[in-house]
């Protein structure tokens, strides 16, 4: 799996700047709403995109930048000790699929919650 998620990720690299600059408009956006904009109101109908968009280019980010270095498996041929360590930062990009896994479960679960709060308006 996390071999898969290496091919995805080094498939993806370019869209790790659109990542990045869509992150930065959409934080730039977030800040200039709560900081900049009049206390009327008006300007918080972009707060919610705002945030999951930044949200979503995080992940993004996070995921290309995370998954592109999983190490080859292992062989025979190689020494124990190199075996090993191997094994033990495969097991630790596991460890980080989990964790990606879950935290884009709760991306989607925020997305959808602020989502039908930002259309129900």
């Amino acid at each position: 799996m996390i071999d898969t998620l290496r091919r995805i990720a080094v498939r993806i690299r370019p869209l790790r700047y659109a990542a990045v600059v869509l992150g930065l408009v959409c934080l730039a956006g977030l800040v200039m709403i709560l900081f900049a904009a009049p206390a009327s109101g008006g300007g918080d109908r972009l707060l919610v995109p705002a945030i999951v968009g930044f949200i979503w280019c995080l992940s993004a980010y996070g995921f290309i930048d995370t998954f592109q270095s999983v190490p080859e498996k292992a062989d025979r041929a190689q020494g124990v000790f190199v075996r090993i360590r191997r094994g033990f930062a495969r097991a630790w990009f596991w460890f980080l699929a989990i964790l990606f896994g879950a935290s884009t479960l709760a991306a989607l679960f925020l997305t959808f919650r602020l989502g039908s709060v930002w259309l129900g308006r």
